[in-house]
């Protein structure tokens, strides 16, 4: 008779998909070893599929000052943060002298609606093309949770944003044609889209319903995360320990920023202050990497010509405002362009603190952190910083004035989408 004493202990596998669930929720896992086919292969990396993360920073920077200097690629003073923070190592190139849609205004709402798509708009109505993140998510984003995840500072709004262009332009980074997809406008928001089942266009009411019946998205799902952790091995024990603490710690930072908060004019779910809410924008960005609930995503720091009151790093003026009136050394223009810096630093130095496979979040995710304008109000003479992933160490390199669409085209077949050009653009050859 065969003894359950004489079976050998096979080792668990799970499928990278696989879901902690209950009747009424459900969250995915961080990726573990028992989702990869073999150990070799989780060694050498293979089977993560690269994200792809944009960063857009309205209304521009100062080019002296954000371009990386000398032949060792040094980062320039708005670059900073990112030797500061220790990921500096992972800037991959920064493209200079890039061309969108050159003097064409109005600049404000072109440089956010052809940030990612490269297209001339019909400034009198809804009209553009697809964008380059939609490209990839067509290529990556089957077997996710959500194809793409958009998330930026400010509201919607509607009417009309410069020279009677629509606001849906200002707004929006990423497209679907000429359909928006919209930036979830809070972690809150954009927290329960992926974790809770909640949709951010429901009313107050609906959403918190969902939330009383979901109580605590760890705590709903205790049980069977118990369960799966008995079943795993030592390394995937700490790494699925790690995942829930920081899905505790998210969860709760945001909870009680809102409890503070709850009046009728905080139902829009924007936090106490601006920077707890960039920063939380981020951490929903970086777990949503990590659980792989999707692998293409985007942040805005804020609309097309973005009227954000500086007072968070002590201004008495808008963003807008200080771009074309308070300019100098240590100006508001400076001042926001570092502290942009230093979220985007927050951003990267989590992508590296998360173990994955044998490396980390960081070496399995391609950043472009950029504006659709340059310090001179148009949209030519732009610069794209990249950092993390697989694209090679290139340094510093000027596109001699060619279309930005032609560096979309190098980026997207670098990550291996069959694209032969974008917008009609050929590879520049840049990215490798």
């Amino acid at each position: 008779m065969y003894s359950s004493k004489n079976r050998r202990a096979r080792p668990l596998k799970l499928t990278r998909r696989s879901m902690l669930a209950s009747a009424s929720a459900t969250m995915c896992l961080p990726l573990l070893e028992a989702m990869t086919p073999s150990d070799s292969a989780f060694a050498a990396g293979e089977g993560i599929k690269e994200r792809l993360f944009f960063i857009y920073c309205p209304t521009g920077h100062k080019i002296d000052k954000f371009r990386a200097t000398g032949a060792n690629f040094s980062p320039s003073p708005f670059l900073a943060p990112l030797e500061e923070a220790g990921v500096w190592e992972y800037a991959r190139a920064m493209v200079t002298n890039l061309d969108n849609m050159g003097k064409l205004g109005p600049t404000h709402p072109r440089e956010s609606a052809s940030y990612l798509t490269c297209y001339k708009n019909d400034v009198k109505r809804v009209d553009n093309r697809t964008s380059v993140d939609q490209y990839y998510a067509d290529h990556v984003g089957q077997d996710t949770i959500l194809p793409s995840l958009e998330i930026g500072m400010d509201d919607g709004k509607s009417g009309s944003c410069g020279k009677g262009a629509p606001c849906t332009y200002n707004n929006t980074i990423s497209w679907r044609e000429s359909t928006p997809n919209p930036p979830i406008p809070t972690a809150q928001a954009a927290m329960g889209l992926l974790f809770k089942g909640l949709d951010p266009g429901a009313s107050g009411n609906a959403q918190n319903e969902v939330s009383t019946r979901n109580a605590s998205i760890i705590d709903f799902v205790l049980n069977q995360s118990n369960s799966l952790v008995s079943k795993l091995g030592q390394g995937d024990k700490h790494r699925f320990n790690e995942y829930l603490e920081s899905v505790r710690k998210i969860e709760q930072d945001i909870t009680e920023t809102s409890n503070l908060n709850c009046t009728v004019k905080e139902l829009t779910g924007k936090d106490s202050t601006h920077p707890t809410n960039v920063r939380q924008h981020f951490e929903v960005a970086a777990l949503a990497f990590q659980c792989d609930a999707t692998r293409v995503g985007s942040f805005m720091f804020g609309s097309g010509g973005s009227n954000r009151p500086l007072d968070f790093i002590g201004g008495n003026m808008h963003h807008h405002g200080a771009s074309h009136n308070d300019r100098g050394t240590n100006g508001l223009f400076e001042k926001m362009s570092v502290w942009q810096g230093e979220q985007f630093a927050y951003f990267l130095k989590m992508l590296k603190d998360t173990p994955e496979g044998s490396g980390n979040l960081l070496d399995n995710t391609t950043i472009q952190y950029g504006s659709g304008m340059s310090d001179n109000h148009n949209c030519s003479n732009l610069t794209m910083v990249y950092v993390g992933g697989s694209l090679p160490k290139i340094g510093k390199v000027s596109a001699e004035n060619k279309k930005l669409a032609g560096l979309y085209a190098d980026l997207l077949q670098h990550l291996g989408v069959p694209m032969s050009n974008f917008r009609e653009t050929a590879p520049l050859g840049i990215l490798g």
